[in-house]
């Protein structure tokens, strides 16, 4: 009986051969690589969870598009390598725009930053990533609404840290960005560091853990995708502190909070392409925590029958299945931000507090077969379920809010999860066309701003529905490779904001210019 516990503990053990191709989450070469793998031409390693260290690639097939202009070698387990070093620019007309780009602030006028770094690694035990990031943002003025927070560049709405603007000038960060530190033995690793998290198959917005804020300093512990008589399993638990941003309020007691966060894929022999995860988020006071709080990730107990206690906890399910012999992949996430004290009230209203994203990616037939083109789809809907307006009379609170952990679902004042934002929905299509020497690729994006926040106002009526907030986003980009290893990237987008500051014939236009400039050693 030991010697076959043992063998079902080494199998455990035995992680997939290394792919070796990193890539930044949401980067141009990410973009890439995904649309290889509607085709099996590429293969990611991770199943849902996705940081710098984890987003691995390996190319099931040596042709393919970019394949004069990049080398995707797998880099040596030992030594000092170069990541990809980045440098962007970009510039807004009219207010704020931009999303799952970590730290950085997009504000008015122009923006700028840059990352990159090295890893050095010592066979399969060690690896050290130093990759920090800097910004600077212009930050111009531009019309806002009064701040419900105690900052005068607070959010409209209280319990959530999510300035409207960062301070009256240029607003300038350097974070050590996605450094980490991290020792493993076969395929259980121990990191620490302040890498960003993506979970799930969203391609714009995550529910739970995305790259929209920068990310927070954190222990993990990781079981990479692992293959068993079963199938494969990847887990992952983790430990963090979040911290506020300085526009929200001076109460120096609460600048941190706790987090902890655990995550579950698994990928069935028999369903080939199918991965299912389960994930949940939580956090609390750092005032609240002990030496129990390690068992944070793993418990799910709360203070009292109605769930009111000093945690903030979301949980999602993911699916993504793809068929990669007709080019096709499909996928949702659907989630909850509140705790439910009992079957009764699950099946009462099993709608309650939930948010959901469904995306579905489809390559098309081109005339050469050198092109990838790619039609996409994602539905994001974050807006609270009724009964939390009749029910619970939450008000004008959100998905990404809480009563106790007041900056809500953020990081320094950037929303971890869907860069649309609290109380919002949004619906996005749009085609990627990859050739030999890089990309074309257009979307539109509608998307109604914080809902929740007209739908809970006190005395709401139906005249109030004229004051939604809608933004209609109509986007061209682009990538050409300008030698081998460096790749150059734009986006023009053109939006126009309906009832902006959620005044009634109040639209207003914006123009985003995006320029980016990628080295791939």
């Amino acid at each position: 009986m030991m010697k076959r516990i043992i063998a079902v503990v080494a199998a455990l053990l035995v992680a997939n051969s290394a792919y070796g191709i990193n890539t930044q989450l949401g980067s141009m070469l990410e973009r890439y690589f995904k649309a290889l793998e509607l085709s099996g031409d590429a293969s990611n390693r991770a199943l849902s969870f996705s940081t710098l260290t984890t987003n691995e690639w390996r190319l099931n097939n040596a042709s393919h598009p970019w394949d004069s202009w990049m080398d995707v070698n797998a880099t040596g387990r030992s030594g000092v390598s170069l990541l990809e070093q980045r440098m962007f620019v970009s510039y807004n007309s009219y207010y704020p725009s931009g999303g799952n780009d970590f730290e950085v602030w997009q504000g008015k006028g122009f923006n700028a930053w840059v990352d990159g770094g090295l890893q050095f690694a010592r066979g399969d035990w060690l690896q050290l990533t130093l990759a920090p990031r800097a910004s600077i943002a212009q930050n111009l003025s531009y019309s806002t609404l009064p701040s419900q927070v105690q900052s005068p560049y607070g959010y409209i709405v209280a319990g959530i840290d999510w300035p409207q603007r960062f301070g009256s000038s240029a607003y300038a960060q350097i974070s050590p960005g996605e450094s980490e530190i991290r020792f493993a033995y076969q395929a259980v690793s121990l990191g620490f560091g302040t890498q960003s998290i993506w979970l799930g198959p969203a391609r714009f917005n995550p529910l739970i853990m995305g790259n929209n804020a920068g990310g927070f300093p954190h222990v993990d512990v990781l079981l990479a995708p692992t293959q068993t008589s079963i199938g494969t399993i990847e887990a992952a638990a983790i430990w963090g502190m979040l911290s506020e941003s300085d526009y929200f309020d001076d109460t120096a007691g609460n600048d941190h909070r706790f987090t902890a966060l655990l995550s579950l894929t698994y990928a069935p022999k028999w369903i080939p392409g199918l991965s299912l995860g389960v994930h949940r988020f939580s956090q609390a006071p750092w005032s609240d925590v002990n030496a129990g709080s390690v068992l944070e990730p793993f418990t799910a107990r709360m203070s009292s029958a109605l769930g009111r206690d000093n945690k903030d906890q979301r949980a999602s399910i993911t699916a993504e299945w793809q068929f990669p012999s007709v080019g096709l992949e499909t996928y949702f996430e659907w989630a909850r931000n509140d705790y439910s004290s009992s079957w009764r009230r699950i099946v009462r209203a099993p709608e309650h507090s939930n948010a959901y994203t469904i995306g579905v990616q489809q390559l098309l037939p081109t005339t050469r077969p050198d092109d990838r083109l790619v039609l996409f789809g994602e539905l994001t809907q974050l807006v609270h379920s009724r009964d939390y307006y009749i029910d619970l009379g939450m008000s004008q609170s959100g998905f990404y809010h809480h009563g106790i952990n007041v900056q809500g679902h953020t990081h320094r004042g950037q929303i971890l999860g869907a860069p649309i934002g609290t109380g919002a929905d949004a619906q996005t299509i749009g085609v990627d066309w990859f050739v030999p020497r890089g990309m074309l690729g257009t979307k539109i994006a509608r998307t109604s701003r914080n809902k929740d926040f007209i739908y809970g106002a006190p005395g709401a009526g139906p005249g109030d529905v004229e004051r939604l907030n809608v933004e209609m986003l109509y986007e061209l980009s682009g990538a050409v490779w300008l030698a081998p290893a460096f790749l150059l990237e734009s986006t023009v987008s053109f939006a126009h904001n309906i009832n902006w500051n959620y005044e009634a014939g109040n639209d207003v236009q914006n123009v985003r210019l995006f320029v980016g400039l990628t080295y791939r050693p």
